[in-house]
């Protein structure tokens, strides 16, 4: 009896409910618009936008001037550390000055002055391993100059040499070596880098183009000043050069007409010696020397 008159209180309620007129209210736009809230986000909303396409239109102007690299310093310069370098090639862009003219048969001494440039600026492949860690080792220490402008480094008279290195993926980085030791990347033309002697490496194969910069040079003053030395394959450290150099000047007695009979072979330190543009290839023996210059050689017997 008392679960019955709980049921019929429960039916009364939600008749009661039912007919009390509680209606879901509608909400008005036009309401939620004139709301103090409303109105501060949507002033918001409008400034960023405003501010947005300002800075798309000052980007897309600075995109069109070429001021803006596709690559940025970050990118190119931590490839370098990574790639794996195979193969290089050197092309000279030289304002030769009359220099490259073709040597005459009695222009170079071995031994004494050189005042003659028998320099072609033909492109060249090299695929010294050496060679290339050391030009890895200079573009991955390169520093940006934002005192040089490009422009600049090519006025007239410009002499730079261009430089194409191949990567094991196959893949290529492409740039220009400055006189000055200054370095521009293709893939970002409009910044100029340092890299302290990377020149050098251009010099040795191609020199400069100026014949009044050959100095007449003994052949250990050559191998110090070298622009780049090898001995038994490897890049000669200072301390390497002074060593050889030291050898040479003060151990040749004199030339002799002919090779020697009694060669110690065992003895035999190879060294290569690139500056201005030449190469000279220098046997050292216990008790002789052979220079290699051309088709040219000649022996010295030593003290």
């Amino acid at each position: 009896m008392r679960c019955r008159n709980w049921i019929v209180v429960v039916m009364l309620m939600v008749m009661a409910l039912g007919f009390s007129g509680c209606e879901e209210k509608q909400i008005d736009v036009s309401d939620v618009k004139d709301a103090d809230a409303y109105k501060s986000l949507e002033t918001e909303y409008n400034e960023l936008n405003r501010k947005y396409d300002k800075l798309k239109s000052k980007y897309n102007k600075l995109k069109d001037s070429s001021d803006v690299d596709e690559a940025s310093d970050y990118d190119v310069i931590s490839s370098i550390g990574k790639a794996t370098f195979v193969k290089m090639k050197c092309q000279a862009n030289i304002d030769d000055n009359g220099a490259n003219e073709a040597d005459s048969s009695e222009g170079d001494s071995l031994s004494g002055n050189n005042t003659t440039n028998d320099n072609d600026f033909s492109e060249m492949y090299v695929d010294n391993s050496v060679l290339l860690k050391d030009v890895k080792d200079s573009l991955r220490n390169a520093i940006l100059d934002t005192k040089t402008k490009v422009s600049v480094l090519n006025g007239k008279g410009a002499n730079y040499y261009t430089y194409v290195l191949f990567k094991d993926d196959n893949s290529i980085l492409t740039f220009k070596v400055y006189s000055n030791d200054r370095v521009v990347f293709d893939d970002l033309p409009k910044k100029v880098f340092y890299s302290e002697g990377i020149s050098r490496i251009g010099r040795a194969y191609y020199g400069t183009g100026d014949k009044s910069e050959i100095p007449d040079l003994t052949l250990a003053q050559r191998v110090y000043s070298s622009d780049l030395c090898f001995i038994e394959g490897e890049l000669a450290s200072a301390d390497g050069l002074k060593s050889i150099s030291k050898k040479l000047s003060s151990g040749i007695k004199k030339e002799l007409g002919e090779a020697p009979i009694d060669i110690d072979y065992e003895t035999l330190v190879n060294v290569e010696v690139r500056i201005s543009g030449k190469q000279y290839m220098i046997e050292m023996y216990d008790r002789y020397v052979r220079v290699k210059y051309n088709d040219k050689e000649q022996w010295y017997l030593c003290k």
